[in-house]
Parts: C-alpha cells; structure tokens; sequence
C-alpha cells in the first residue's frame, strides 16, 4: 500500500522566503534574512517561531476544517459502458459530482482506515465501483479510485472538470 505524503508551505505559491541580505517591503511588511512569510489573501503573514518548519501550519488561510468530501460516479451509463469495457484510467470528462458534504477524516488518516476496512465504511454512503473519493482541505487535494480490490490512490484526475458535468439521463429505447 502506498503512502500519502503530507503537504508542504514550500509547494504553495503564496509562500515566500527572504534570502536577500537586504530589507525588503511586501506589502507593508519589511522582510529581513531569513524571513518566512504567506501571502495568500490580502495580508501578508509572518511565520512565528513556534510554527512548523515544514508542514503546513493550523492557521493556513487555504485549509478548509473539516475537509470536503465529493463523490464522483458516471455522467451516464454509456460512460459507464465505455469505462468498463476499454478499461481505461478514469477520465474526468466521465464524470460527475454526486454527493458533496463534510468529511471529519483527513485524506491521509481515510487512506490509513483504508488499509484496516478496503470498502470505506467510514463514508456517509456507498461509493459505486469505479466510484471516485476527493478529500479537499483546501491545500492539496487526494482522490482515491474504487475498485473492487478496495481503495487506490488516483493522480492526476481533473476534479475542476469534473465538478464542472451534469448527469446526463439517456433516453428509453
């Protein structure tokens, strides 16, 4: 079972370290030698003593508490049908958005239950085969695949395009 790496303030774009000699102003803010700062949002904010060097601080302006939960299931059963029979990586243009809520897990402890429980039991419903989890705290968020083995990790879905589809219902024969 692949592990999920924590997320880090130094891959965020609005993060900014000063490694001038000289003193620098950042939106009323003189920066010195050394200085960490985050400049998401209107203010500029000074990373304190006591935050973490690497992980992402509680007071992020990005974090969402609690996470959101989506669940992605087919547009429509001809997009089932194709998904089933060529057997490709899921493809965001597929699917939609079927459940959005709150989710009290985070992305790394719901990929720790899964190792313990494969079908997910701590979700608020049942996910579909070939179903798509997305936790999104706001920093980075983690998508797993359904399968019948359990839960995958899946990178490099398009969970924008796919928010972005309707269910589409397909007209009775």
């Amino acid at each position: 079972m692949r592990t999920l790496s924590n997320t880090h303030c130094t891959d965020c774009p609005a993060y900014y370290q000063h490694v001038m000699a000289a003193p620098e102003e950042l939106r009323g803010k003189t920066l010195r030698y050394g200085d960490r700062v985050c400049t998401h949002g209107k203010k500029v904010r000074r990373f304190g003593e006591r935050d973490p060097k690497v992980q992402v601080p509680g007071w992020c302006p990005r974090r969402i508490s609690p996470p959101v939960l989506r669940i992605y299931d087919f547009r429509s059963a001809n997009d089932w049908a194709c998904q089933t029979i060529l057997k490709l990586s899921p493809l965001a243009h597929r699917y939609c958005v079927t459940f959005e809520g709150t989710i009290e897990l985070s992305a790394k402890a719901f990929w720790n239950q899964c190792s313990k429980d494969r079908y997910g039991s701590q979700l608020p419903i049942p996910v579909p085969l070939s179903g798509i989890v997305e936790i999104d705290d706001g920093i980075q968020p983690v998508c797993f695949y359904h399968t019948d083995r359990g839960y995958e990790l899946l990178e490099g879905f398009d969970t924008a395009a796919a928010r972005a589809n309707q269910r589409r219902e397909e007209a009775e024969r």
